[in-house]
């Protein structure tokens, strides 16, 4: 996220650094192991996006975060967040957070992420903006608070303060073997923080 904002500082016109976010990530994404392909791991994938206005309507979220912990949280305690805002970047440092987080991204010039070698299971998913603003997460509940099944899925928006820094949304998803799970998300109306 710093080399991105040096390159805007620097001049670098949105179109040549979407390109090159682009390319740094399929170049990383074929370097996965063969071993990871095969594994009979599923993946996580999505596009992330937000409305500029009503002129330019929908972009991509470049440089949106995306945490994958294992389990269903609900709700998202605060704690849960610090990955997103905290600066580390490589697997050890999430490592020492206070939940396993298995897996983390960083959307790509075209709002992209893809999350590989995933290990079948329940997990919650929290992405943050990196641009649309606001003071609400939206949780989805399947569960009452006794840990039993809900028949009907809903969203609840909470109030928090962890979203001062970008909307945080939070989805429960089930990783299947060999499968991919699309976790396409529109962050809304980028707006000032109140």
């Amino acid at each position: 996220m710093d080399d991105i904002i040096a390159l805007k500082k620097a001049g670098v016109s949105e179109k040549t650094i979407a390109v090159m976010v682009d390319a740094s990530t399929r170049s990383a994404a074929s370097a996965l192991p063969a071993s990871a392909a095969q594994s009979g791991n599923g993946r996580v994938k999505g596009t992330l996006t937000f409305l500029f206005n009503y002129n330019y309507g929908t972009k991509p979220d470049v440089g949106a975060k995306v945490v994958l912990i294992r389990g269903r949280l609900d709700p998202i305690p605060d704690d849960a967040i610090a990955p997103l805002d905290s600066s580390a970047t490589t697997t050890e440092d999430f490592e020492k957070q206070t939940y396993k987080i298995v897996a983390h991204s960083v959307a790509d010039g075209n709002g992209n992420f893809e999350l590989t070698d995933v290990p079948p299971g329940q997990y919650t998913i929290i992405m943050q903006s990196s641009h649309a603003i606001g003071k609400y997460v939206s949780v989805v509940v399947t569960t009452d608070k006794k840990g039993n099944p809900l028949k009907k899925p809903r969203t609840e928006q909470h109030l928090t303060n962890k979203d001062m820094v970008g909307v945080v949304f939070s989805s429960h998803l089930t990783v299947e073997s060999g499968k991919t799970v699309d976790e396409s998300h529109d962050f809304g109306v980028s707006a000032l923080p109140l």
